[in-house]
C-alpha cells in the first residue's frame, strides 16, 4: 500500500465554545497526532475527514492541526485463509496432544512461540514483498533571517510540521514546540548566528519498523551516519535522528525547492496474534514452517526425543517455503540500511 503523509494540516470549523467537529482535505486512513494550542489532543474519533474532539475549543484557541495518512493507492488484496487458530491446532496434532492451560504443552506457550516464529519470519528477506510506502511534500529549506534567542525565523513555509525537531548546521538538534506565522519556537538556550542553515526533522510513524528506503522526487537517497551529517553539506544523503522519547526523525538534503516529494519505503510492525479467528498471513500450503517450528521448541524444552525429527521436517518445509518466496520477490533489490542514532 501507498499512502500519502501530510503534516502539520490545518483543520477547519468553527471556534465556538459549542463545536467539537472539524474536518480535513482528505478522508484518513491513519491519525499520527492531533494537536491543539500546540500539545497533542488524543481524545478524539473520526470518520472519513470529520474528527470530533471530545471537548469543544474554547474561543480565542488557534485552529487545530493534524498529521495524518491518505490512503492513495491500494495495493492489490489478498484473501488470506489461514487463522491463528487452525496454526494452533496443528501444532498440537504434531505433537499428538490437544490444547491445554497446564504444563508440559501450555497453550499460552504456544502461541508465544508462534507469535515469536511469525515476527522473524517476517524479519527475514523472505518477506521482501512486504515492503510499504508513503509520501510526503518536503518544506523549503531556508537560513534563518535574524538572531532571536526563543525562535527561528524561517518564514512563513508550507508542510513545516507543527513541531518536532531541527537541526543546524554543526548537527546539532533541538527541539521546536510550535511552528507559527514564520518562526519555530523553542526555549531560549542555543545562540546561533544570522543566516545559519536549519533543516527540519520528519517524523518517522509509529508503526514503521525500518526504513528501507528514502527518495527525493523519485531518486534514492544514500544514509549516512548522524554523526557525519552536516546541514546543507550532502544533497544525495540523509540521516535519522533518534530522541531520548524513541521517536525517529528522518533529516534530508538542504533544498530551496517547493515542490519536493519525499518517499519513505519501510517495513511495518506487525502485530501480535491474540484470538483464534485472527488472519495470519502466511499461504496455507506452508503452515508447518510455523507449527512444525513451534512444535520442535516445545519437544525440545520439555526434553522429548520426538523434536529431532519434527525439526527435521521443519528444516525442509522452511527452506522450500525460502525458495517460493525468492521466487515471488526476486526482482527486488530493496535493501535495508541500518546505522547509529542519534539521542538527544
Amino acid at each position: 500500500m501507498a499512502s500519502t503523509f501530510i503534516y502539520n494540516e490545518t483543520m477547519t470549523w468553527t471556534i465556538d465554545w459549542i463545536n467539537k467537529d472539524f474536518t480535513t482535505l482528505n478522508n484518513i486512513e491513519k491519525i499520527e497526532e492531533v494537536y491543539l494550542w500546540g500539545v497533542a489532543y488524543r481524545d478524539i474519533s473520526f470518520v472519513w475527514n470529520v474528527i470530533t474532539f471530545a471537548d469543544a475549543p474554547p474561543i480565542g484557541a488557534s485552529a487545530p492541526t493534524i498529521d495524518y495518512f491518505v490512503e492513495s493507492v491500494a495495493s492489490p488484496s489478498v484473501i488470506w485463509d489461514v487463522t491463528f487458530g487452525d496454526i494452533i491446532d496443528e501444532v498440537y496434532d504434531v505433537i499428538w496432544e490437544t490444547r491445554k492451560t497446564t504444563w508440559p504443552f501450555k497453550e499460552s506457550i504456544v502461541k508465544r512461540w508462534i507469535n515469536k516464529w511469525i515476527k522473524r519470519l517476517k524479519n527475514k528477506r523472505v518477506y521482501k514483498n512486504r515492503i510499504l510506502s508513503y509520501t510526503f511534500n518536503k518544506s523549503k529549506d531556508t537560513p534563518v533571517t535574524a538572531y532571536d534567542a526563543n525562535e527561528l525565523n524561517i518564514w512563513v513555509q508550507d508542510y513545516v510540521p507543527a513541531n518536532w525537531l531541527v537541526m543546524l548546521w554543526d548537527s546539532s538538534v533541538v527541539r521546536y514546540t510550535t511552528y507559527i506565522a514564520w518562526a519555530l519556537n523553542w526555549l531560549a538556550w542555543y545562540v546561533y548566528e544570522s543566516g545559519e542553515k536549519v533543516s527540519i526533522g520528519y517524523k518517522i510513524p509509529e508503526w514503521v519498523k525500518r526504513p528501507a528506503e528514502v527518495l527525493l522526487n523519485g531518486v534514492p537517497l544514500i544514509y549516512m551516519d548522524n554523526r557525519e551529517w552536516r546541514v546543507g553539506w550532502n544533497d544525495q544523503h540523509y540521516t535519522i535522528v533518534e530522541d531520548s522519547l524513541w521517536e525517529r526523525y528522518i533529516f534530508l538534503p538542504y533544498r530551496t525547492s517547493t515542490k519536493d516529494i519525499v518517499t519513505v519505503k519501510y517495513t511495518p510492525v506487525f502485530g501480535l496474534f491474540v484470538d483464534d479467528a485472527d488472519i495470519v498471513d502466511i499461504e496455507y500450503e506452508y503452515t508447518e514452517v510455523i507449527s512444525r517450528y513451534t512444535a520442535y521448541i516445545m519437544l525440545m524444552d520439555r526434553e522429548d526425543d520426538r523434536w529431532q525429527s519434527v525439526r527435521e521436517s521443519y528444516k525442509e518445509s522452511e527452506a522450500e517455503y525460502r525458495v517460493y518466496k525468492w521466487k515471488e520477490v526476486d526482482w527486488i533489490n530493496t535493501k535495508i540500511r541500518a546505522g547509529s542514532l542519534q539521542v538527544i
